[in-house]
């Protein structure tokens, strides 16, 4: 009897089971049929289209304004959208095709006259943009928004006077338009040629050594050969002080490269006593940067050290993302080290948040740089490290910025023995 009980129970979940299964297949076939768009009114369309378009889903999104434009030829902020989203995906010629298409139509229509010189800025033509502006300026001479994109072209062309002309006007009459405040801070920004930093910076070990105090003060200026930066650096450690001047040099070598030279001397033994830098930077297709270069250090009596670095980078969105490595010849052997940055930009350059891994030597980075205080006959640039570095940059107005660093280093000493150090930075910098 038992038995028979516990047959029926079996029984019975097993049709339970059944019926919750065949539910879940009938509700995904009612779900998986296919919408009817055609049914939809031109409006409905309209909506669903900008939802997918700024979900990521452009392509569906051009398929819905496609059929919404079979419906209404003239419903030109369908067509806007449609550009927009071509537009996004680098697709400019199909996106001005769209715009010209409405432009032969209606040719004083201000979305599609916006668009265009949108699209033109954005492929990095801003005569073609301005020209664009101009015929609509002829029509709407007060507009805001064709006023400011104006100005935005006009500033990639460096034309900055004009620009700050413009938006002078639009100010005039809209004291508080905050997009022409800030572009004309921008542009004031673009016209300093001078900048001086200060900062300071401490260290803390967990042993063996006292605090450790360094600062450096520096003055750069641009030129038409390129960017020159002097620099003065201090420490304090080991119960010595020293001093170290420097000078960097950035040219423009050709298109899309640039140069990167440094040279150092001290006398004191807390820094190298020559330091020299030398790096060529060349921009590749697709926002991607790549680098190749040599450190060579002169730490005395017959010390010396060269250093062999290589980095690649790449730009996405306001992303910045680089590896950069450093490859020491030693004995016959080699020591190597990788640092990992990755940047988040806000405004501008001059305003990001940043996170830095890396393991090995870096002659680049803030570290124990002398034999002093290690025991005779260790080699520095042999002595592993890992660390993780946090950095943030903030214009405190358009001509002063603040710097913010904090770091963390498992570093060694000598063999086997290790030391953990915690440091900061802090400093501003102030365009002149």
């Amino acid at each position: 009897m038992l038995r028979g009980e516990a047959l029926c129970l079996q029984t019975d979940l097993m049709m339970k089971k059944t019926l919750v299964l065949l539910c879940i297949m009938l509700t995904t076939l009612v779900n998986a049929q296919p919408v009817d768009y055609g049914s939809m009114g031109v409006d409905e369309l309209y909506t669903l289209a900008r939802q997918k378009a700024f979900s990521g889903e452009r392509e569906e999104a051009r398929r819905l304004c496609m059929i919404a434009l079979e419906k209404s030829p003239n419903y030109y902020e369908i067509a806007i959208l449609m550009g927009r989203t071509y537009a996004w995906d680098g697709k400019r010629n199909e996106a001005r095709e769209v715009y010209k298409a409405i432009l032969i139509k209606e040719p004083q229509h201000l979305g599609a006259i916006i668009a265009l010189a949108e699209v033109e800025i954005w492929d990095d033509k801003p005569l073609e943009a301005i020209l664009i502006l101009d015929r609509g300026l002829a029509v709407y001479p007060n507009n805001r928004e064709l006023l400011v994109k104006k100005a935005k072209a006009l500033l990639d062309a460096k034309r900055e006077g004009e620009a700050l002309m413009i938006l002078n006007q639009v100010l005039d009459r809209e004291p508080g338009c905050m997009e022409c405040i800030e572009l004309k801070q921008k542009i004031k920004s673009t016209r300093f040629k001078h900048t001086l930093t200060v900062n300071g910076a401490v260290d803390f070990f967990s042993s063996d050594y006292e605090t450790m105090y360094y600062s450096a003060i520096q003055l750069g200026t641009v030129t038409k050969y390129g960017t020159f930066v002097g620099r003065v650096n201090y420490s304090n450690r080991f119960n010595q002080t020293g001093f170290q001047p420097e000078v960097d040099f950035y040219p423009g070598l050709w298109k899309g490269a640039y140069g990167y030279f440094n040279y150092g001397y001290t006398t004191s033994t807390l820094f190298a006593r020559h330091r020299v830098g030398a790096e060529i930077f060349q921009s590749l297709p697709r926002s991607f940067e790549t680098s190749l270069g040599l450190r060579y250090m002169d730490f005395g009596a017959g010390n010396t050290v060269n250093i062999y670095t290589a980095s690649f980078g790449w730009y996405y969105k306001s992303y910045w993302l680089s590896a950069r490595t450093f490859i020491t010849p030693s004995n016959g052997s080699f020591s190597r080290s990788l640092n990992i940055t990755t940047r988040k930009y806000f405004a501008d350059a001059n305003n990001y948040i940043g996170v830095t891994v890396g393991a090995g030597f870096s002659p680049d980075a803030r570290r124990i740089q002398t034999n002093t205080g290690l025991e005779p006959g260790n080699s520095i640039y042999l002595l592993k490290s890992q660390k993780i570095e946090c950095n943030w940059q903030k214009s405190i107005r358009y001509n002063i910025i603040f710097l913010l660093d904090a770091y963390y280093s498992h570093q060694e000493l000598k063999v086997n023995k290790y030391v953990n150090v915690i440091g900061f930075t802090t400093g501003i910098r102030i365009r002149i």
